[in-house]
Formats: C-alpha cells, sequence, structure tokens
C-alpha cells in the first residue's frame, strides 16, 4: 500500500496515468524492434569482421607513427630532424 503526502502523490500519478496514455497511444513498436534486433550472423562472417577491424586499428596506428615525424617538423621547424633523439 503506498502512502501520498500532499500534491506529490496526486502529481506522480498525473504524470504516470499521461505516460501510459501517450505509449497506448503509440502504434505498435514491432517494425522498429525489427529493424533494430539482432541481424544473423555466423561466426566465421563475426570473426573476420572481428579481425579486419583489429587489422585496421593497427594500420591506423602505423599510420599515425609515420605521420608524427611530419606533424612534428611542421610545428617546431627543422631543428627537430638535426636534434640527436638519445643522449
Amino acid at each position: 500500500m503506498r502512502s501520498c503526502r500532499g500534491a506529490s502523490c496526486t502529481s506522480r500519478s498525473r504524470h504516470s496515468e499521461y505516460l501510459i496514455a501517450a505509449l497506448e497511444a503509440l502504434p505498435s513498436l514491432g517494425p522498429v524492434d525489427r529493424m533494430f534486433g539482432m541481424p544473423r550472423m555466423r561466426r566465421l562472417a563475426i570473426s573476420i569482421l572481428v579481425a579486419l577491424s583489429i587489422l585496421y586499428a593497427a594500420l591506423e596506428g602505423f599510420g599515425i607513427a609515420l605521420l608524427l615525424p611530419v606533424l612534428q617538423h611542421a610545428e617546431n621547424g627543422p631543428e627537430v630532424v638535426h636534434r640527436p633523439t638519445r643522449a
């Protein structure tokens, strides 16, 4: 059993009744559920997608590592090239 104090209980019940009525007025959500449902895929296809995404991430990291010296040279000028890397 719920105990109500003041206007908070009546406003909550009015809001919940309004929400329930609004949800009942909506059309069926069956097509939306089917659209966002889990697609049927074989384990091989999922494995290939995971492997390709890992390969893509590795190659992207390699590309950024190759681009970093060029960006440092553009930012700091030619002294980056002539500065020794190890002491």
